[in-house]
């Protein structure tokens, strides 16, 4: 048997006086097989990992990403509230929707409203939700600020 350039070959004796006669060797030794076999599990062993970061990179996105549509429909919500409904004495927190109850049931909704002192009169409407992550460590909280301007009257 021809493998690379080497040539395998086996040893038998042949009946009184002819000598002997080397015929190919045919499959693997113990030793062969046992090295792809260490190989084979090498690699599975890293596609299982590989495959376990990806699927926990994967859960973290969909988690940012429904807890920045939630702030981001909130943000359309308070757009449309009146100028006193935006006070900051009225405005605290919100009820989460059930999307981000179901990815984030830990999550907390938080507004903080700010008056602006120069003219024209405004606030500013910080939105925030906070989770903590699968080990209890405390996430970077998905937010947005939105301006809100009083309407001017004008004659």
């Amino acid at each position: 048997m021809y493998i690379g350039r080497l040539h395998c070959c086996m040893s038998i004796p042949l009946p009184k006086g002819e000598g002997t006669a080397r015929l190919p060797r045919r499959g693997m030794t113990l030793f062969e097989l046992t090295v792809a076999l260490f190989i084979l599990t090498t690699v599975m062993m890293v596609i299982v990992q590989l495959m376990a970061a990806t699927a926990s990179q994967r859960r973290i996105v969909d988690q940012r990403r429904i807890a920045l549509q939630e702030v981001a429909n909130q943000a359309e919500r308070f757009a449309l509230l009146s100028w006193d409904e935006l006070a900051p004495q009225e405005l605290k927190t919100w009820e989460p929707s059930a999307d981000l109850k179901k990815a984030l049931p830990e999550a907390s909704c938080s507004a903080e409203v700010k008056e602006e002192v120069a003219e024209p009169a405004a606030r500013r409407i910080r939105l925030t939700v906070t989770w903590t992550n699968s080990v209890g460590q405390e996430v970077e909280p998905a937010s947005v600020t939105i301006w809100r301007f009083a309407k001017e009257n004008r004659p």
